[in-house]
């Protein structure tokens, strides 16, 4: 395309300098005297325009023709041929140069070629990613954990949530929760791990089972006034205050370890227990542990935390929310009077509240809750020293995995579900 425009240029170039050499300075090109007649004029002129007329269709021609160019040319010197092989060689390596300097910018602004970068990553992205317990009860926690030296971060999707797995001891992890209510059969989580330098993510499905749940059920009989409070207007208006706060941002896990047993009563209801009542055509399922107690009982923090909530639903009476961080909470009612305040930090077993009968409660006792992300777990492993969630753990076994692996299971896109953890 470039020999071809420096043609046309000759071309009109060539056109400008004859014009210019007959008609400025004629002189130069026939000696005219000046007293001919113009009979004699034209006819001094005609071999010149013929002339000039030929040359000009000639390289008009060779422009508009490459290999009529190259024909004419033919007849050139062998040093002239070479030194022009050497000028078109030249011309080439600079173009390839240019051209791949050009796509090396190019590439670079763009952060590299896309449709590759998740294969180039996937290669150097060496990670493992498990699951702990591989079948997860109705209503029961389980961990997601990853482990790798190239790691940045990780995030997980369950039901629409988007939630960050945290640093720990290595690697990353997170606790999630299977709601009391979920159907039995497997269930796939997207997790997505990003590289420590800069990146595409890596995605992986994460495969587990969750298994039907053994429940008991109980029929309750209730006063008028109590009846009133199973209206699923109250119970939806209660659910909206609890999830503005349990499913908001919630700060690193500060917890490890055992939960401790917040009031010293005896539990008096499971959780997931499925409850029928004797006028009313309602039922419920119980969200928590229930702890008989005295008017008036201590109620202490299950774990460090920070207060996240403190008030009154008609429904569950007075409540006590506290963040431990990781997407845990822990939450109490039906309390009598409540003895912290919202942002305040408690200690493990520091005092917050005292047993009371608010709410829809037939007697004083405590409802004790653990709540994961949003979701209602049964709080009776949590403590327990040998069930409590180790999120720690399942890191460390992720990475034991991955070294005894050699390093190379994210590579070809494996998962791995623990037996415990």
């Amino acid at each position: 395309m470039r020999g071809r425009a420096m043609q046309r240029a000759d071309c009109g170039y060539g056109w400008r300098r004859y014009a210019d050499h007959i008609v400025r300075r004629p002189a130069t090109c026939v000696p005219l005297p000046l007293t001919y007649s113009p009979l004699q004029w034209r006819a001094a002129l005609f071999p010149t325009f013929v002339l000039g007329a030929v040359w000009l269709l000639a390289a008009c021609s060779n422009a508009a023709d490459p290999a009529a160019a190259e024909a004419s040319s033919a007849g050139s010197t062998a040093p002239q041929q070479a030194a022009g092989s050497r000028t078109v060689a030249a011309n080439d390596d600079l173009r390839q140069a240019s051209e791949g300097a050009e796509a090396t910018e190019a590439e670079d602004a763009s952060g590299g070629d896309l449709s590759t970068a998740g294969e180039d990553i996937a290669g150097e992205l060496q990670f493992e990613a498990l699951v702990a317990p591989a079948s997860v009860p109705q209503g029961q926690a389980f961990i997601v954990a990853v482990a790798g030296s190239t790691i940045g971060a990780a995030s997980v999707v369950q039901e629409d949530q988007f939630i960050s797995l945290q640093g720990d001891s290595g690697g990353f992890s997170v606790v999630l929760g299977v709601a009391v209510d979920e159907a039995p059969g497997p269930k796939t989580l997207t997790l997505a791990v990003f590289p420590a330098a800069s990146g595409e993510p890596v995605l992986q499905e994460m495969q587990f089972e969750v298994i039907a749940g053994a429940f008991v059920s109980t029929t309750l009989e209730l006063s008028a006034e109590l009846e009133r409070l199973l209206d699923p207007k109250l119970a939806a208006e209660g659910q909206r205050i609890r999830d503005a706060v349990q499913l908001g941002k919630s700060p690193a896990r500060l917890w490890s370890g055992t939960f401790q047993v917040p009031t010293a009563g005896a539990i008096s209801s499971l959780f997931g227990e499925e409850r029928s009542y004797t006028n009313v055509n309602a039922s419920s399922v119980h969200t928590g542990l229930d702890f008989v107690g005295a008017l008036g009982d201590p109620v202490v923090a299950a774990h460090v935390g920070v207060v996240s909530w403190t008030g009154e639903t008609e429904r569950r009476g007075r409540g006590v929310i506290v963040d431990h961080g990781g997407g845990v909470f822990t939450a109490y009612w039906h309390l009598g009077v409540v003895d912290v305040e919202e942002g305040q930090q408690v200690l493990q077993g520091a005092p917050i509240a005292r047993v009371g009968n608010s709410g829809l409660s037939t007697g004083p006792h405590l409802h004790f809750e653990v709540v994961v992300h949003g979701t209602a777990v049964d709080p009776l492993p949590w403590l327990r020293d040998l069930e409590v969630p180790n999120p720690s753990a399942a890191v460390f076994t992720a990475a034991a995995t991955l070294e005894a692996n050699g390093g190379a299971a994210a590579a070809e896109g494996e998962t791995t579900s623990a037996a415990d953890g």
